[in-house]
């Protein structure tokens, strides 16, 4: 087990590198402080969308 799943529910880890690597992060982090507070996942698709991620693959 790696720790991505809890008792409040599933979870997945996810290993962005490249040259933007800085930019993902940053990303992530922003995500997640806005999905701690139940925002929608239109929210990750977008902005995954924006920053050139498939976002196919994640549903």
């Amino acid at each position: 087990m790696n720790g991505s799943s809890n008792l409040k529910g599933g979870g997945a880890d996810i290993i962005l590198e490249g040259p933007r690597q800085a930019e993902y992060e940053a990303l992530l982090v922003g995500l997640d402080l806005t999905l701690g507070v139940s925002v929608c996942r239109d929210i990750l698709a977008t902005s995954l969308w924006r920053i050139g991620v498939a976002t196919d693959i994640l549903w």
